[in-house]
């Protein structure tokens, strides 16, 4: 019987892997910390929008710091919306208003830190219905229940983001400290066919129980907030694959020399319980 093609490129790929390994001494060069990063989805949903604001940290995998005491705006048309930040968070900008965000409509971020002024724009694209993600028993005796499958109606003329929130903290008591009770996942649908993404490193694997609350969240993205999305992937999550890409710095629409991104976002979602 032959061997696939395909079968032989996967062997050579593996002994690859395994009899390439050496130790590396790491040089990071120091980046722009003097300047923003901004971390915002405008929505059309009703509510009071948020803009976070930080500055990088100067330490390897350290919180980026936030920033306070920013003057923001969003603009639309002839309406202004100031957001102010909040008592408890700092960094997260809240409009002082709700409002919603309308296909078609140009907005544009304005920030005032310091002596410098950062601006930025976007547009709301439209979001499209989707069908609910597919979950199914765990292949053990355990009980608990996995997700099988994210986005089954996939289009490629449509770039989206879903967000899957999982919470069972119903089911499980209160005075109980340090039992986790929520997931948070993100999965992504891009025009592009990645090969970083298709031989990526395996992920953790989600288990919950019966009774979990699913909470699915589309997001409709525009073209440079998913050249964005899915540099943030290629640099993080499909990073330590078969297939890795050179390194490089993620775009950003923040100007001038902004890090981040500020976007607008349709949203549609669907929450159901595990039965």
């Amino acid at each position: 019987m032959k061997i696939k093609t395909i079968e032989i490129l996967m062997i050579i790929i593996t002994i690859i892997n395994i009899s390439c390994e050496k130790e590396t001494s790491w040089k990071f060069k120091r980046g722009n910390l003097e300047t923003i990063v901004v971390n915002s989805i405008i929505t059309n949903e009703y509510k009071k929008q948020l803009v976070k604001i930080s500055m990088p940290s100067g330490v390897i995998n350290d919180k980026d710091l936030p920033v306070s005491g920013a003057y923001v705006t969003v603009s639309a048309n002839d309406s202004v919306f100031v957001f102010t930040e909040s008592d408890t968070l700092l960094g997260y900008y809240y409009s002082r208003t709700p409002f919603v965000a309308i296909v078609g409509t140009e907005y544009r971020l304005n920030i005032v830190y310091k002596d410098s002024t950062y601006t930025a724009k976007a547009s709301l694209e439209p979001v499209e219905p989707f069908t609910f993600l597919s979950y199914s028993l765990a292949n053990d005796s355990s009980g608990m229940y996995k997700i099988d499958w994210v986005n089954q109606d996939y289009n490629q003329k449509e770039q989206a983001m879903y967000r899957v929130d999982i919470d069972w903290s119903n089911l499980v008591d209160s005075t109980i400290k340090d039992t986790v009770t929520k997931k948070l996942m993100y999965f992504y649908s891009f025009k592009t066919v990645d090969v970083s993404e298709a031989f990526a490193p395996q992920t953790e694997k989600i288990y919950f129980p019966k009774g979990s609350i699913i909470t699915e969240t589309k997001y409709s993205l525009s073209d440079d907030y998913a050249a964005y999305l899915r540099a943030l992937q290629a640099e993080t999550a499909w990073r330590g694959g078969v297939f890795d890409e050179q390194k490089g710095n993620l775009p950003s629409n923040i100007s001038p020399n902004g890090l981040g991104f500020f976007s607008v976002c349709a949203v549609i979602k669907k929450t159901v319980e595990v039965k």
